[in-house]
């Protein structure tokens, strides 16, 4: 014998969906306009409502197959009434189903009867089935008693309905109205919804529920939303019950209490920057990310999901947040940003002009900040910064600290500090307890704490609005150009310039794995991907691959951050260091600084007053590689890598240094300054049968520096020479990235954006210069080289006319291409019949943001270059 299920009364949402599918074949699941969606947290059709409204199983299987075919109740089904059931939409909050809803009703029942009837309602165990007109008259009747302000109810059936005596709560409608004062009185509309309601299509109703049907039915008519289908356009609807214009006055105080523990977090014991340490171990930044805080508030403390708000944040304080939160919802956000911010390819007539003109389709800062300082002017309140001149003084003093925000350059930054200074704290009423009367004496104590409420609103502006509206309109970068000055592109501008880039790197130096093939090969790999961005430059578009970003990882079943590629690969990095320090002449002419440059320039002048060549003329040519880290070959550079790293084994040390920025103040006359530490984390590989003490390295580095202590960290790593050749050889041939949803390896090039990256690429050209350009090798001749320009300063003619032509020809073998149009002498040269870019013979000549006198090697600064980047539209 089969057990039987238990008989529970449950309406989940599985019984529901299944109940909806055996509707009739002529339902329709028509689309819920996106509106209903915004007052309703459900929106169904009435026979779903009716269904979830029932508690019993027998009237659940007559209201599901009515109409439908089968049952005996859907023999006699009338279609229009079918027709409403599947069409008109019902939009409720809850459904409420408690007994003593039932002993209400009846009370209500019985004093209707008899005030507007006249008749008395029996009370008894079974529930009448009343006549759907009755029921609608009885929910009106019911709205007027519960509304007790003298006004008529704001709800869709009371419209044309009025009080007809006093302390009598009794209703008239048109018809009652002309018969007892006459035609010529002032008369109300008649409702049509109520008479739609009270019409024949509506009457099965209450027999389709059955017995109790009226209290299901009278909430429906108070509590609910009806819509029914309108024949003209498209998802169209009628609204014939309940109010929409107001949503619940509970779900306005709940979105302002979740409101305010966004902007005031550290009122309800939240995570927060003034008191709380960033774990690093879910954020590589040195703030948390506060944009969204929906976890925490879930998981935190109940009485955080209470409405009950923090003394300080009541009254005036929940008022404005409210109004900020309503403003927010009706600003214009694209209107204002076409407007001050216009579209740069509209301008520019053209979108194939961007390629040639990058820099001239960004958005100047001071065009971002006046649409920064419009939406905040329109989504924050006045009274906001304070009534009167004084609160206007304090919102111009925070718009100039916007502006001052957004006109920074990629290192500069903006303290709270600043932001604060010079608000009058005392002339802002909202932060006054709620129950402090106005011209009080403030109390120190009192003083901090709106101090400390209204930099947290500060924090909120700049962190979590300021910050997401730049970076949700824009994209934000760096360039080459520009160096440390930041760009502002349009992101719908920025698509149109980044996709043929992205599209071509898809299509040269990367192929296309597919996402099965990225698990297989990521699984047995210890370097994970990459995300490439493109940097502007003056003619294109620079790729970098992010290597330096952390990505997510599960340990213990939680998401925390794990290495980044750039530090699983500073091994490697340490012991290509220690070969650059052992054999210095393996890196021929590289430089990894413009610092460098002086000092051999200095000594090459030395050495041309000490010979025969001090008279002679100087002749330069500088040329520029064009795309040196894509181009490179890997089987070549895997092979000089293999020579270069030449010990059976490694071992890395990691210290740090510590110091003070600035001197520490200690006397007694006047305030103590406490100057800030600065930390550097560092790394040094050694060859691991040469024993060296830390104190000894601790001794050398000391050598250059000041006031810096030294500190030797645990964790000696050891690696095999087998062991970072294979990273190395992973990082070169087995790079993977990320371009938008696709994953691409990459076949060409090193990765530009990794830590070992340059050392690579001056070690392979270093071989280049000694292969390739030893004729350079004269004695009367200079190379330098940063990462990929190369330029030669030589008293031989020939020598630097050579130096010239090889160049321009190429160099295949070692991907070597130069960009011709950016190659620049002082003396007449031609390459296959052009001739190359001239400068005077006697000249600052440009090269990597200095200039070099051609006559007597001093160098300055280029200052016009200098000149024409801060001509430019900033």
């Amino acid at each position: 014998m089969k057990r039987k299920r238990d008989s529970k009364d449950t309406s989940d949402s599985i019984k529901r969906t299944k109940a909806s599918a055996q509707q009739g074949p002529d339902h329709d699941h028509q689309s819920v306009p996106s509106i209903l969606r915004l007052y309703y947290p459900q929106v169904l059709t009435l026979r779903e409502y009716l269904l979830q409204a029932t508690t019993s199983k027998h009237k659940k299987r007559r209201i599901t197959n009515y109409g439908s075919g089968t049952g005996s109740s859907s023999q006699d089904a009338d279609a229009g009434f079918v027709n409403l059931l599947d069409t008109v939409l019902v939009g409720f909050h809850t459904v409420k189903k408690e007994e003593s809803d039932l002993v209400d009703y009846q009370n209500e029942l019985s004093i209707f009867s008899t005030q507007v009837t006249g008749s008395e309602a029996k009370s008894s165990g079974s529930q009448p089935v009343l006549p759907f007109a009755e029921i609608v008259e009885f929910a009106i009747w019911q709205l007027f008693r519960k509304h007790t302000s003298g006004h008529r109810p704001p709800h869709v059936l009371c419209h044309g309905y009025w009080h007809t005596g006093l302390g009598e709560v009794k209703i008239a409608d048109r018809e009652k109205v002309e018969n007892n004062h006459g035609p010529e009185a002032t008369l109300p509309d008649r409702n049509e919804h109520v008479d739609r309601l009270k019409g024949e299509a509506w009457a099965a109703l209450p027999s389709l529920v059955g017995a109790g049907s009226a209290l299901i039915l009278v909430q429906l008519l108070q509590n609910c939303g009806m819509f029914i289908p309108l024949d003209g356009g498209k998802n169209n609807y009628l609204q014939i019950s309940d109010i929409l214009n107001r949503i619940r006055r509970d779900e306005e105080l709940d979105k302002n209490a979740h409101m305010l523990k966004y902007i005031f977090p550290r009122q309800f014991g939240l995570h927060n920057v003034f008191t709380n340490d960033v774990d690093t171990k879910n954020s590589a930044q040195p703030f948390k990310d506060y944009t969204l805080r929906e976890q925490e508030i879930k998981s935190g403390n109940q009485n955080l999901k209470q409405r009950s708000l923090p003394k300080r944040l009541r009254g005036k304080c929940e008022t404005l947040i409210n109004q900020l939160r309503m403003r927010h919802e009706r600003c214009a956000y694209s209107a204002l940003l076409q407007y001050y911010c216009p579209d740069s390819f509209a301008k520019e007539n053209s979108a194939n002009d961007g390629s040639d003109n990058i820099m001239g389709l960004a958005t100047s800062s001071s065009q971002v900040s006046a649409y920064c300082r419009s939406v905040i002017a329109k989504v924050f309140p006045g009274h906001l910064w304070g009534e009167g001149e004084l609160g206007a003084v304090n919102k111009a003093h925070v718009m100039h600290q916007i502006d001052r925000f957004v006109r920074l350059g990629r290192y500069e930054s903006l303290m709270l500090h600043e932001v604060a200074q010079n608000i009058k704290i005392s002339k802002i009423s909202w932060l006054r307890p709620p129950d402090e009367m106005e011209g009080c004496k403030l109390a120190a104590s009192d003083f901090n704490k709106r101090k400390d409420m209204f930099v947290e609103l500060l924090y909120y502006l700049f962190d979590s609005f300021l910050i997401p509206l730049i970076s949700s309109n824009f994209y934000v970068t760096e360039s080459s150009t520009y160096r440390n000055r930041l760009l502002y592109f349009r992101h719908d501008v920025w698509q149109k310039l980044s996709e043929p880039a992205l599209k071509s790197l898809g299509t040269t130096m990367f192929e296309e794995v597919g996402k099965s093939t990225v698990k297989k090969t990521l699984s047995n790999m210890s370097i994970g991907t990459g995300r490439v961005r493109l940097l502007p430059k003056e003619s294109g578009l620079r790729p970098i691959i992010n290597l330096k970003r952390r990505v997510q990882t599960k340990r213990n079943g939680r998401l925390v951050l794990g290495k980044s590629v750039n530090k699983i690969l500073e091994p490697a990095f340490h012991v290509l260091n220690l070969e650059k320090a052992i054999t210095p002449a393996k890196l021929g002419s590289s430089m990894f600084s413009s610092d460098e440059m002086y000092q051999r320039l200095h000594r090459f002048r030395t050495q041309l007053q000490q010979s025969e060549n001090a008279d002679k003329p100087l002749y330069f040519a500088k040329v520029d590689v064009q795309s040196c880290f894509d181009s490179i070959p890997q089987r070549p550079l895997l092979k000089l890598l293999n020579d270069l790293i030449s010990a059976e084994g490694y071992t890395i040390t990691r210290y740090a240094q510590a110091k003070a920025l600035g001197e520490c103040d200690q006397s007694e006359d006047r305030p103590k300054i406490v100057p800030k530490a600065s930390w550097k984390w560092k790394g040094k590989a050694r060859v691991t049968d040469q024993k060296e003490l830390f104190s000894e390295h601790a001794q050398k580095e000391a050598e250059a520096s000041l006031g810096t202590v030294f500190v030797d960290l645990e964790g000696k790593t050891h690696r095999s020479r087998a062991g970072i050749l294979a990273l190395l050889r992973e990082h070169i041939e087995r790079n993977i990235v990320q371009i938008g949803k696709k994953f691409y390896r990459q076949t060409t090039g090193i990765p530009q954006g990794s830590i070992v990256s340059s050392l690579l690429c001056n070690f392979f050209y270093a071989e280049l210069e000694s292969k390739v350009l030893a004729f350079l090798q004269d004695g009367e001749s200079l190379l330098l080289r940063l990462i990929d320009d190369f330029l030669l300063i030589s008293t031989n003619r020939d020598t630097a006319t050579r130096f010239v032509q090889v160049m321009h020809r190429g160099l295949p073998e070692y991907g070597l291409r130069v960009k011709e149009d950016k190659s620049k002498v002082n003396f007449d040269v031609r390459v296959d019949g052009r001739d190359v870019s001239r400068l005077p013979a006697a000249t600052n000549f440009p090269y990597c943001g200095n200039a070099i006198n051609t006559i007597n090697l001093n160098i300055t600064r280029d200052e016009i270059r200098r000149q024409q980047n801060s001509g430019k539209k900033e």
